[in-house]
């Protein structure tokens, strides 16, 4: 049975995620109407990061509180969320708010069982996402089949909203997209064998998301066009998908190219699915565009 306290904790977390949600739609319609330089939006930008002191406060203490998996429970049942990475795929805004409580919740999670760990996998794990969606994003901001630039903005802040890492990292560039963003997770590695240790974990988390945004794709059909949120939606699908070829080796990307060769010679033949199959062909045919988008940081003894 929780304490009043931690119960209470739990309510002011649903607010604040509430009040986080707010912000982020005003941030972006203020954009929408080009006043991102307005005082309205420099207001609306200082309201948002009080409260992301009051989440940061609250995710403390429920850290520190010696209940953390009861409370970690709780909230996954009153949410029907769990605990975890989540990329949020879709535009729907409880769905966007879900998946910034998994990851809020995964996030205090593995702070609490890296102490001790010779190679921190799990914050590992998490720096690859984190990579992954910024190129994503710099790759989706000059996106030819995206005409209209408030759908760009869209994404942006629904990303932020949905990942406080990404968040964070868009906030100090004023949610400027970072054209050639830095890619970090070379920088938890320290000698040659977490070197090792890292190329298996990366090819393992992205051999395991290759298949989801594949399936996604492979699901269109040209009507998705006319609805703009989900075809959006799928080209951001798309970019993560490319991203995701520039993260991992690049012999890898080849092995996994030849995998998905077959659903595009399946999707090529069906006339109903145009949108999937330029799309995917787009995905698995851009690294050679896209290998020079990212900056690497790495550093070791």
């Amino acid at each position: 049975m929780l304490k009043s306290g931690a119960l209470n904790d739990i309510e002011m977390f649903e607010n604040i995620i509430n009040s986080i949600n707010v912000s982020y739609r005003k941030l972006t319609e203020l954009e929408f109407k080009s006043l991102k330089e307005s005082k309205e939006y420099k207001e609306e930008l200082e309201n948002l990061k009080n409260c992301l002191t009051i989440e940061e406060n609250i995710l403390e203490r429920f850290k520190v509180s010696g209940d953390l998996e009861e409370i970690i429970s709780y909230i996954e049942n009153k949410f029907e969320t769990k605990a975890g990475i989540n990329i949020n795929f879709s535009c729907k805004e409880c769905d966007i708010k879900k998946a910034r409580i998994s990851n809020d919740l995964h996030q205090i999670r593995i702070s609490q069982i890296l102490n001790g760990e010779d190679f921190p996998s799990a914050l590992y794990v998490t720096s690859i996402y984190n990579d992954i969606i910024k190129l994503a994003l710099a790759i989706f901001d000059i996106n030819n089949h995206i005409s209209d630039k408030k759908e760009k903005t869209k994404i942006k802040y629904q990303m932020a909203l949905s990942m406080r890492s990404i968040e964070k990292e868009l906030i100090r560039n004023n949610f400027e997209i970072n054209p050639h963003p830095y890619m970090e997770n070379g920088l938890l590695l320290i000698d040659d064998s977490e070197k090792f240790l890292s190329e298996m974990i990366k090819t393992t988390e992205v051999s395991n998301f290759f298949p989801v945004l594949a399936d996604k794709l492979v699901k269109l059909d040209n009507n998705v066009f006319y609805t703009p949120d989900k075809y959006h939606e799928a080209i951001f699908n798309s970019c993560l998908m490319r991203a995701s070829f520039v993260i991992v080796s690049k012999d890898y990307g080849n092995l996994v190219k030849q995998k998905f060769e077959f659903l595009i010679e399946m999707l090529k033949k069906n006339v109903g699915q145009k949108i999937a199959y330029d799309l995917l062909y787009e995905a698995i045919n851009s690294y050679d565009n896209d290998k020079d988008i990212p900056q690497f940081l790495s550093f070791g003894r």
